[in-house]
């Protein structure tokens, strides 16, 4: 709590398409903290232009509950991906105004949720919760070394799944599609596999103990279960051995087999 009785709480930046360096602390003062255009205590980049602005307030305990802060935004703002004007926050929330993420973090344990959430940020891309590139590679090299001392050669492979740019009648942005694409393809995947967002509209699946042929059936099914109206999608499988002996070919063989096999 702070000397007026308020509960500590902050904003972290977890994603921002400006110089602002991710990982940014903004501490929420007792009067509140205002994010949009210039003028605001934090300037979000486009919010100027999309009219978007946020205020996050402190409205005090409701009757018989715990302390309350509340989000009030105009414009392009989301707290866990539902756009919004008004939405009580809870620690741990996604807030989101434009195309910079925020995670809203209150209470006696936030220094270690801040640390906690910096962790995050190291191996997950923020806006759509899957692994980052960085872990992505990590994982592939482990996992390809593993099986290169290994006289079984247990089988391994992977696919990109490439998506078309955005457009009005769908979702607005890369995070938008990505994160549609993501939510289909974590439905139901073995625990073993691993998602990564491994560019701005492309989703990389590793699937250990897994043919090519059978990544391959599952990755059609991935395409047959989007909505519709969602953008065209490539892809591309390939798999462990032979002349694919390293992390990079390995994906730079998919990513060859997308653009061969095009649009779906």
């Amino acid at each position: 709590m702070s000397g007026d009785g308020v509960p500590q709480a902050a904003l972290i930046v977890t994603h921002t398409p400006s110089r602002v360096v991710p990982g940014k602390k903004l501490d929420i003062p007792f009067h509140g903290l205002v994010l949009g255009g210039p003028g605001t205590d934090f300037e979000v980049d486009g919010a100027r232009a999309t009219g978007s602005r946020v205020e996050i307030r402190w409205v005090g305990p409701a009757a018989g509950a715990g302390p309350e802060w509340q989000a009030d935004g105009v414009g392009r703002v989301a707290v866990n991906w539902n756009m919004t004007t008004r939405r009580m926050l809870n620690s741990g929330d996604e807030l989101r105004v434009v195309d910079t993420f925020f995670r809203f973090l209150c209470g006696r344990d936030l220094q270690d949720r801040y640390y906690e959430t910096i962790y995050h940020m190291t191996i997950l891309d923020m806006p759509t919760g899957l692994a980052n590139v960085r872990y992505l590679n990590e994982m592939l090299e482990r996992e390809m070394q593993r099986r290169a001392r290994s006289p079984a050669r247990a089988r391994l492979a992977v696919v990109s799944l490439q998506l078309g740019p955005p457009t009005e009648s769908t979702l607005h942005t890369s995070h938008d599609v990505v994160r549609a694409l993501a939510e289909s393809v974590r439905n139901g995947m073995p625990r073993d596999w691993l998602a990564a967002r491994a560019g701005e509209l492309e989703v990389v699946v590793v699937a250990p103990e897994t043919s090519r042929e059978a990544l391959d059936h599952r990755a059609q099914e991935w395409l047959q279960a989007r909505e519709p109206g969602a953008p065209a999608m490539k892809i591309g499988v390939a798999e462990f051995g032979g002349v694919v002996q390293d992390a990079l070919t390995l994906l730079a063989a998919a990513r060859a087999e997308a653009g061969r096999r095009g649009s779906g």
